[in-house]
């Protein structure tokens, strides 16, 4: 499905449901919620197919109206690339339970409030998604915590290159109840961390099967302006941690 430059606007969650769908956007395309205010398990867009992909899209949450931009529902294989997603009353991308996505080059921008979502919207939430690759992509000025990893399961994890910048109330980069052999985070930036209860960085890494949990950092920028309050500035639990080339 091309869209050409435009603003596309939309008065009901799209919801894609066939496998191998691409949506891809020509220039300033962007996809506008502007319904009614949404406070159930809605969003702008919805991905309930395997091997789907968004690309050169703009995902407007329309100041909040919508709940989610982005929803990766039970889907195998779908890659987001050069996405912009803002506004949103709860996380700019949602992903659960599935396996296989790649996040390229994708900015979060401005997604949460206290009042949506019970507080707690930012920029990713990801949960029990495996083999997931985040890639070169940013959040900012959301809410709560700008990427937020939980439960990757068994599988692999790759995060590099990426940035999570003035994200509020927790953790700028966040991954909990990892029970992985490999855990590899690279070059993440997570500086000028505002507001919070946790540092910029948090990683819990669990052995399983006895397999170690093996977490590798390196390349990384953490630190900034982190508040009076926050309990730590990096947290990281794990059988064999490298840390290395970090400033």
């Amino acid at each position: 499905v091309l869209f050409p430059p435009g603003t596309y606007a939309s008065t009901s969650q799209i919801t894609v449901t066939g496998n191998d769908v691409t949506l891809i956007g020509q220039g300033s395309a962007s996809l506008k919620y502007t319904g009614v205010m949404q406070t159930a398990n809605a969003g702008v867009l919805r991905v309930e197919g395997d091997r789907c992909r968004v690309e050169n899209l703009t995902i407007d949450g329309n100041t909040r109206l919508a709940l989610y931009g982005v929803t990766v529902w039970q889907a195998d294989g779908v890659k987001l690339r050069d996405v912009t997603v803002k506004t949103t009353g709860y996380h700019g991308l949602y992903l659960t339970a599935s396996p296989n996505v790649t996040v390229d080059t994708v900015i979060m921008d401005d997604c949460g409030e206290p009042s949506r979502g019970n507080g707690f919207g930012g920029g990713m939430y990801a949960s029990q998604c495996g083999d997931l690759a985040v890639i070169n992509s940013t959040a900012s000025n959301c809410w709560d915590r700008g990427l937020y990893i939980d439960g990757v399961g068994e599988t692999g994890l790759l995060v590099a290159w990426c940035k999570s910048i003035g994200n509020g109330h927790s953790d700028s980069f966040r991954v909990s109840d990892a029970r992985i052999v490999g855990h590899y985070v690279w070059g993440v930036d997570c500086t000028n961390v505002v507001g919070g209860r946790t540092g910029s960085l948090s990683i819990a890494a669990q052995s399983t099967f006895g397999n170690p949990a093996r977490v590798i950092i390196t390349g990384g920028v953490f630190g900034g302006s982190i508040p009076a309050g926050v309990d730590n500035e990096i947290s990281i639990t794990g059988d064999d941690v490298v840390f290395t080339g970090n400033t």
